[in-house]
């Protein structure tokens, strides 16, 4: 009995059909995941908020009632822990909708030409009380011919903001972070170098993810949704830059950024 020759554009469009359901259960599969991952960070977010939240009303709630009796320095104490837990509340909220514009793309970057070693001073500034309070020095070394370039000084304020404020709170007390920015090609490099304790290899990949949270905790267990780092990534890659994140020998770590200096306007002669 003969059988008919198949046609090979059927085959053909058969193999595009199962690459195309191969693909679209990989990225089906892909959301999923990520869907799960979602849904675990939002109950560690609203459960984090839940806790200062909580704390807020209860210590205001006796603060206003008439028969509760409390000393001057109690009250101090009182109303220095209503402060700290609406502070990290609102520090929470700011870093979801921060995270949420910049994963919608409606988050507008102005580009201008700014001078970034006096960002980073700005920054260095802004954390040196809380780097102080932990007896943790900051030193920054700067190369002397670093060029104006096109950034977003508020945006980038915020990722460095992030980075260096995640360094402070991760380091020992009573040691050394270093900041050094240099020019290399085309490029000016940033790396913030501290010491740190060990991260198993597979949270150093997973670092700047925005459902992730490190197994190692603050040096003053402070909370934190770790989201700032997942927010300066975004940033960074706005600029058309990178991040990266490693160890360079046991318990010193490494931040290292690359920004992308401007193109040199090109100039044709006429004839």
């Amino acid at each position: 009995m003969k059988t008919k020759a198949q046609n090979p554009q059927n085959e053909i469009e058969v193999e595009k059909l199962l690459l195309q359901y191969n693909k679209l259960n990989e990225d089906y599969l892909i959301l999923q995941n990520r869907n799960n991952q979602l849904l675990e960070f939002l109950g560690k977010a609203v459960h984090d908020l839940k806790n200062p939240v909580g704390l807020v009303q209860t210590f205001s709630s006796l603060l206003f009632e008439p028969t509760f009796e409390i000393g001057e320095e109690q009250k101090n104490k009182t109303l220095e822990m209503i402060y700290t837990s609406s502070k990290f509340a609102i520090e929470i909220l700011n870093d979801l909708l921060d995270y949420a514009r910049l994963e919608s793309g409606k988050n507008e970057f102005r580009f201008e030409k700014s001078d970034l070693p006096e960002l980073i001073k700005n920054v260095m500034e802004t954390n040196g009380a809380f780097a102080e309070s932990k007896n943790i020095r900051i030193r920054f070394y700067c190369e002397l011919d670093i060029p104006q370039f096109s950034f977003d000084k508020t945006k980038l304020n915020q990722a460095f903001n992030h980075i260096i404020d995640n360094a402070i709170r991760y380091s020992p007390t009573d040691c050394i972070l270093y900041i050094e920015l240099y020019k290399y090609s085309t490029k000016v490099k940033v790396t913030i170098t501290h010491k740190r304790a060990d991260l198993p290899a597979d949270e150093q990949v997973r670092f700047f993810d925005p459902f992730f949270k490190p197994s190692i905790k603050a040096n003053g267990n402070e909370k934190s949704t770790h989201l700032g780092m997942a927010i300066s990534k975004n940033i960074i890659l706005a600029h058309k830059g990178s991040i990266t994140f490693h160890y360079n020998r046991p318990e010193n770590s490494v931040f290292e950024i690359s920004l992308p200096l401007d193109e040199p306007i090109k100039i044709e002669l006429c004839e």
